[in-house]
């Protein structure tokens, strides 16, 4: 994978293990895990407030690395 990755993970989801995403974030060079407090499989949208804070400083966390 060539470009920055962020998985995110409801603390509370009963459909993907942590350890299946704590995984797949390692697996990538760039790879981020977001863990999401009390929220399931739908993180996104049980968490919309905590999902955007992360997902904005995850963004962040790319411009910054990005080289012209």
């Amino acid at each position: 994978l060539g470009c920055p990755l962020l998985v995110a993970q409801g603390e509370l989801d009963g459909y993907i293990s942590p350890e299946v995403s704590a995984h797949a974030a390692r697996a990538a060079p760039d790879g981020h895990l977001f863990v999401l407090p009390w929220a399931g499989h739908a993180a996104h949208i049980e968490a919309q407030d905590v999902f955007n804070a992360g997902y904005l400083r995850f963004l962040d966390h790319v411009k910054a690395q990005k080289v012209d």
